[in-house]
């Protein structure tokens, strides 16, 4: 693989992990608030059953885009140790090599497309 390539995929993959980083901090930081913190009233009681509804589903939301956050730095960190021993732009599972525009799109793709379909 070009090492310009490979040098140019590390960056983006370290500023990929760094946004995530930040992204699960906040999402972490709104799940440690309670949902009386959340709706900013002393008491459920005195709330529309609709609003706390609404308030419990996007609560829902940021728990799953948390996941999700956390499996795309798994994969992104995967990639990173997987350029450090060399055998990035290789699928994990068939070892062909993956095609670079394929790479260049989601730097911390882990299979070819047949073997990902």
């Amino acid at each position: 693989m070009d090492p310009s390539f490979l040098a140019q995929c590390a960056e983006r993959l370290r500023r990929e992990e760094a946004d995530l980083e930040e992204q699960i901090r906040a999402y972490e930081n709104l799940a440690r608030s309670g949902l009386k913190d959340a709706v900013q009233e002393l008491s459920a009681y005195d709330n529309h059953p609709g609003d706390l509804g609404s308030e419990t589903f996007e609560r829902s939301k940021d728990l799953a885009l948390l996941d999700n956050a956390r499996e795309l730095r798994r994969q992104v960190r995967d990639a990173l140790r997987r350029i450090e021993e060399g055998t990035y732009g290789r699928c994990v599972a068939c070892g062909a090599a993956i095609d670079p525009a394929r790479l260049e799109a989601l730097p911390y793709v882990e299979f070819c497309l047949p073997c990902q379909r």
